[in-house]
């Protein structure tokens, strides 16, 4: 405590009296130079004692030192860098200059972690007017063939250290071989890079690299366990509340169409799940065509022959050319010959245009170097990896890459730049350079799309761009349309095999019980003979017995999964609950969207595997709430057709992970229609809800319902305008007339507890 107070604390601490009493250091002639009138008429003025104790020279001087600070740092946390820092400028400066060690081993939350480390920029940033208005702090773990890698953690045993400044701006110290570098182009690759960084700052994007060096088995270790305790430990943002129009929207979608009887037949914390607002995900880790054309502005600015829409024009090419290229990096002369020929640009321009690209002027675009001799594409595969910044050698390729993090944004504006239609984006027929638009927006190409560690779709991307609002467009509205009539194209009978008589399904009889194995579960084929709303006559290939099955049970027999059902699945799995309404509205998915299987979580979504996955998987896993209740709409009529739903369902035993907390396990429950803790469906407290509603609101709604008391009448008006008199088994057909009332009152007092 001495120690601080020395270091120019405005007001010493009572028990550090003692410790302040040494003399006072005349200021130096260069500080005394730099002082203001004010300061100097002070100084002049006699004081009894002075108002800032000044920092001992030899404090100061130690702090200086090479260790001595990490080791104030280690032993009073790391966060005192901030309160050490705001003492006086010579500590500041002291701190700033050396090259500490910050130990986060304890840290657990990633905002707080990734501010700490960027403190110098981000105050930069706000001092000069230039804080973005969102934030995004992205940590991610990087793993491939570099062996000396320039990460900004150090893994020291148990402890995980910061390093400040980051390693790769010392390069020229760590390199392995000092002699083999080319050291002007490694410190234009230094400045490149930190030309980079610094606007990826600007543009909201605040990214910490954890990785841990080659063949460091321990270090990869701690790695991975540091990362589970800031996951284990995170806490999402506070939620905000959704329009009225839209919550109201939601319910009805969840409800078969009406507000009004939502709000008693489906469980209350759907409702409130509804009011929340959930951002999509894909927009909250990654750049959408917003921050893609503050990008392009800031790109434009700092060029010298590129505006704004040359600049995208150059994007859209430079994509076009790295899909041709199999999403190699693109060297020199490819560059000028193929995307800035492309692009309208003159040799000239196009030279100038290179040069401002590998300085780091033009992002999204980024400079890398290649080892000499790498053959493309380049960066595609463990024998062209790209060097470290700074880390330069002879004869080394130059080329220049997209930013992961501004990857899905590029993705969309090249595709509807050359679709130059809503309804082509997701066309089958019109084609890219390499494939069509739905096999590469739709389908991927069978790949899972990652970026920054953090998987996206590029239908979603491209809906998303769609959306954006254009220039000279007074509200969202054209936006909007746009989405409606690119997902509009995918639901249309030809694109979509229906579940109809004569249609190849699999059937199985599930266990909706948990715990369960897979072995549970046990699919055969089968041919549909004809089928009603919920109920389908199929006959077995194994011995042609006919059977009178629900739909819950069936999985239709593609050869690969149909657009719409693929995208359905990206929607919940991304919480785009305008997406999922427009295709459950249609009349050929809408009615068993759960029959028509994709890839499960975690692989390619338009492959089909053995798990028969369907959207109702990757909900469940995704966390999302509201869109297992507007997928379960279409079933949750008849209790027996949803139970065979929920038994066949891949992914049914993440609703009980350890790792959800109470309320998201409440959630859970009533969104699948469980009950807590065990599910056994004899003990499910949603079965007489969803059994004797209907059947005794058919009583009710009888020539005796002048009879009853007037609550009951209110309750069963807005059910009596929706005709939903037989939705129900024959369950409550044994109530005896004369207990009406009493049977009413308790059904109201269970329906209310129930939907608390």
């Amino acid at each position: 405590m001495g120690a601080s107070a020395s270091l120019g604390a405005s007001e010493p601490a009572p028990d550090a009296a003692d410790a302040m009493a040494t003399p006072v250091v005349e200021p130096a002639p260069e500080a005394a130079a730099d002082a203001t009138p004010e300061a100097a008429a002070d100084a002049t003025t006699p004081e009894p004692e002075a108002k800032r104790p000044h920092a001992a020279a030899d404090l100061l001087g130690s702090l200086a030192k090479e260790g001595n600070l990490s080791a104030i740092l280690g032993f009073a946390g790391y966060r005192t860098v901030l309160t050490l820092e705001t003492l006086s400028w010579r500590a500041r400066r002291a701190a700033r200059d050396a090259r500490i060690e910050l130990d986060a081993t304890h840290e657990t939350r990633q905002n707080r972690l990734m501010k700490i480390f960027y403190r110098a920029e981000l105050l930069d940033l706000r001092r000069r007017k230039a804080f973005p208005d969102k934030m995004l702090y992205s940590l991610f773990y990087l793993f491939d063939g570099w062996k000396h890698r320039a990460s900004d953690v150090q893994f020291d045993g148990r402890r995980v250290l910061l390093l400040c400044p980051p390693p790769r701006r010392l390069h020229g110290v760590v390199a392995v071989d000092a002699s083999a570098r080319d050291e002007v182009r490694s410190i234009a690759s230094l400045a490149a890079t930190k030309r980079v960084n610094s606007s990826m700052l600007s543009l909201g994007h605040c990214s910490l690299i954890l990785s841990h060096r080659g063949g460091d088995e321990r270090g990869w270790l701690r790695c991975k366990e540091f990362l589970a305790q800031l996951q284990v430990n995170y806490k999402p943002p506070m939620a905000k509340f959704a329009d009225e129009e839209t919550v109201a929207s939601l319910v009805a979608s969840m409800s078969g169409g009406d507000e009004a009887v939502g709000t008693l037949m489906i469980p209350r914390r759907l409702v409130l799940a509804a009011r929340r607002r959930q951002d999509s995900r894909q927009r909250g880790t990654l750049a959408v065509r917003n921050e893609l054309d503050v990008a392009l502005r800031k790109a434009a600015r700092a060029s010298a022959v590129l505006d704004v829409a040359a600049a995208g024009r150059v994007l859209t090419h430079f994509w076009k050319c790295m899909s041709r290229s199999k999403w190699g990096a693109v060297t020199r002369e490819t560059f000028i010959d193929k995307v800035a020929a492309a692009a309208g640009l003159g040799t000239s321009d196009a030279l100038v245009v290179w040069d401002e690209a590998v300085n780091g002027l033009l992002v999204p675009l980024v400079p890398l170097y290649f080892p000499a001799g790498s053959k493309p594409p380049l960066g595609t595969s463990d024998e062209t990896i790209s060097r470290e910044p700074g880390d330069v050698r002879a004869g080394d390729i130059l080329a220049i890459t997209g930013h992961d993090y501004f990857w899905p944004a590029c993705t969309a504006l090249a595709i509807t730049s050359l679709a130059r239609d809503p309804s082509t984006c997701f066309s089958s027929t019109a084609y890219l350079s390499f494939c069509s638009f739905e096999q590469f927006v739709v389908r991927q190409n069978g790949y899972v799309f990652a970026g920054e560690s953090v998987v996206w779709s590029a239908a979603i991307a491209v809906l998303d761009d769609l959306g954006t609002r254009r220039d000279g467009e007074a509200n969202a509205e054209p936006g909007k349309a746009r989405v409606r009539e690119a997902v509009a194209s995918l639901l249309i009978p030809s694109r979509i095999r229906p579940l109809v008589a004569g249609a190849t399904v699999e059937y199985a009889e599930g266990d909706a019980n948990l715990p369960r194995d897979d072995d549970d579960i046990s699919w055969s084929r089968a041919t549909i003979v004809s089928r009603d709303v919920h109920l389908a006559v199929i006959r077995m290939e194994t011995n042609a017995e006919e059977k009178s099955v629900y739909l819950g049970s069936l999985r239709l027999v593609e050869d690969e999964p149909s657009a719409a059902a693929i995208l359905l699945a990206h929607a919940a799995a991304d919480h785009r609950y305008d997406i999922m309404q427009q295709i459950l509205a249609s009349d050929v998915m809408g009615n068993s969207p759960l029959s028509f299987t994709v890839g499960e979580p975690g692989k390619p979504i338009s492959l089909r595997t053995d798990a028969r996955a369907t959207a109702l998987d990757h909900a469940i896993v995704s966390r999302n709430i509201v869109g297992i209740g507007l997928l379960s709409d279409a079933y949750t009529r008849d209790q027996k057709l949803w139970q065979c739903c929920v038994a066949t369902c891949h992914s049914l035993e993440k609703i009980s992970s350890p790792q959800l907390t109470p309320k998201e396990r409440a959630d859970f429950s009533c969104a699948m229609r469980c009950g807590p803790g065990a599910y056994r469906h004899h003990m499910n407290p949603w079965t007489p809800f969803m059994v004797a509603l209907g059947r005794q609101l058919e009583m009710i709604l009888s020539p005796s319902m002048s009879t009853l008391p007037r609550f009951a009448r209110d309750l069963m008006k807005p059910i009596e305008s929706c005709g939903a008199r037989n939705c129900c088994s024959d369950l409550c057909r044994s109530f005896p007339s004369s207990g009406a009332v009493s049977k009413i009152g308790k059904t109201r007092g269970r329906t209310q507890q129930t939907n608390c």
